[in-house]
């Protein structure tokens, strides 16, 4: 039986599922890693590339662009990304 296993955080996934992120981008980075059957990960990352979101149910593209925005201002806004200047307050 051919397996392939995806892992990644749930942010990342979430922001690939709502096209905010590209999987090949963050395969590079070492945020999505695929394990198993290479040849099958690959079809399978194509076939999600594939599906548009306009295809979705509506009630679910909604959901999903909200929940993907509302993770992007919080990565915005996290103390790992926040730019601080000299003097100002961490």
């Amino acid at each position: 039986m051919l397996t392939s296993v995806f892992s990644a955080d749930a942010s990342d996934l979430l922001m690939i599922a709502a096209r905010k992120q590209d999987p090949d981008t963050l395969f590079f980075q070492r945020r999505l890693v695929i394990e198993g059957d290479t040849e099958l990960g690959l079809y399978v990352k194509n076939l999600m590339d594939a599906i548009e979101l306009e295809q979705m149910p509506k009630a679910l593209r909604v959901m999903l662009l909200q929940l993907a925005d509302f993770v992007e201002a919080g990565m915005k806004n996290s103390p790992e990304t926040k730019q601080t200047s000299v003097g100002e307050p961490c």
